[in-house]
Protein backbone atom coordinates (compact mmCIF):
# COMPACT_ATOMS: atom_id res chain seq x y z
CA UNK A 1 0.00 0.00 0.00
CA UNK A 2 2.80 2.43 0.81
CA UNK A 3 4.49 1.77 -2.53
CA UNK A 4 1.19 2.30 -4.35
CA UNK A 5 0.63 5.62 -2.53
CA UNK A 6 4.15 6.77 -3.46
CA UNK A 7 3.63 5.72 -7.08
CA UNK A 8 0.34 7.61 -7.23
CA UNK A 9 1.92 10.73 -5.72
CA UNK A 10 4.81 10.59 -8.19
CA UNK A 11 2.42 10.10 -11.12
CA UNK A 12 0.36 13.08 -10.00
CA UNK A 13 3.48 15.26 -9.71
CA UNK A 14 4.65 14.08 -13.14
CA UNK A 15 1.27 14.84 -14.70
CA UNK A 16 1.26 18.30 -13.11
CA UNK A 17 4.76 18.92 -14.46
CA UNK A 18 3.72 17.84 -17.95
CA UNK A 19 0.70 20.16 -17.87
CA UNK A 20 2.86 23.08 -16.71
CA UNK A 21 5.35 22.33 -19.48
CA UNK A 22 2.60 22.34 -22.08
CA UNK A 23 1.23 25.65 -20.78
CA UNK A 24 4.71 27.19 -20.83
CA UNK A 25 5.24 25.97 -24.39
CA UNK A 26 1.95 27.52 -25.51
CA UNK A 27 2.86 30.76 -23.74
CA UNK A 28 6.30 30.91 -25.37
CA UNK A 29 4.81 30.15 -28.78
CA UNK A 30 2.34 33.02 -28.50
CA UNK A 31 5.03 35.40 -27.27
CA UNK A 32 7.33 34.49 -30.16
CA UNK A 33 4.51 34.83 -32.70
CA UNK A 34 3.55 38.28 -31.37
CA UNK A 35 7.13 39.50 -31.50
CA UNK A 36 7.69 38.09 -35.00
CA UNK A 37 4.58 39.88 -36.30
CA UNK A 38 5.68 43.13 -34.69
CA UNK A 39 9.21 42.79 -36.10
CA UNK A 40 7.69 42.68 -39.57
CA UNK A 41 6.23 46.14 -38.87
CA UNK A 42 9.36 47.76 -37.46
CA UNK A 43 11.73 48.03 -34.54
CA UNK A 44 10.11 46.94 -31.30
CA UNK A 45 10.89 49.17 -28.32
CA UNK A 46 12.48 47.28 -25.43
CA UNK A 47 9.59 48.12 -23.10
CA UNK A 48 7.12 46.52 -25.54
CA UNK A 49 9.28 43.40 -25.84
CA UNK A 50 9.56 43.20 -22.06
CA UNK A 51 5.80 43.68 -21.59
CA UNK A 52 5.05 40.86 -24.03
CA UNK A 53 7.71 38.53 -22.61
CA UNK A 54 6.58 39.09 -19.01
CA UNK A 55 2.91 38.32 -19.67
CA UNK A 56 1.81 35.02 -18.08
CA UNK A 57 -1.88 35.11 -19.00
CA UNK A 58 -2.31 32.86 -22.05
CA UNK A 59 -5.80 34.20 -22.81
CA UNK A 60 -4.48 37.76 -22.85
CA UNK A 61 -1.55 36.71 -25.04
CA UNK A 62 -4.08 35.21 -27.47
CA UNK A 63 -5.85 38.59 -27.65
CA UNK A 64 -2.53 40.35 -28.14
CA UNK A 65 -1.61 37.93 -30.94
CA UNK A 66 -4.80 38.82 -32.80
CA UNK A 67 -4.05 42.51 -32.30
CA UNK A 68 -0.48 42.05 -33.57
CA UNK A 69 -1.78 40.25 -36.66
CA UNK A 70 -4.10 43.15 -37.54
CA UNK A 71 -2.06 46.18 -36.50
CA UNK A 72 -0.33 48.62 -38.83
CA UNK A 73 2.11 50.04 -36.30
CA UNK A 74 3.82 49.30 -33.01
CA UNK A 75 2.12 52.37 -31.53
CA UNK A 76 -1.29 51.05 -32.56
CA UNK A 77 -0.45 47.67 -31.02
CA UNK A 78 0.50 49.33 -27.72
CA UNK A 79 -2.72 51.38 -27.64
CA UNK A 80 -4.88 48.35 -28.39
CA UNK A 81 -3.27 46.04 -25.83
CA UNK A 82 -3.73 48.71 -23.18
CA UNK A 83 -7.42 48.73 -24.10
CA UNK A 84 -7.52 44.90 -23.94
CA UNK A 85 -6.27 44.92 -20.36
Amino acid sequence: RMVYAIEEALKKEYDNGVQEGIKEGIREGKINAILELLQDIGDIPEEVTNAVRSQDNIALLSKWLKVAAKTDSIEDFVLKIKEAN
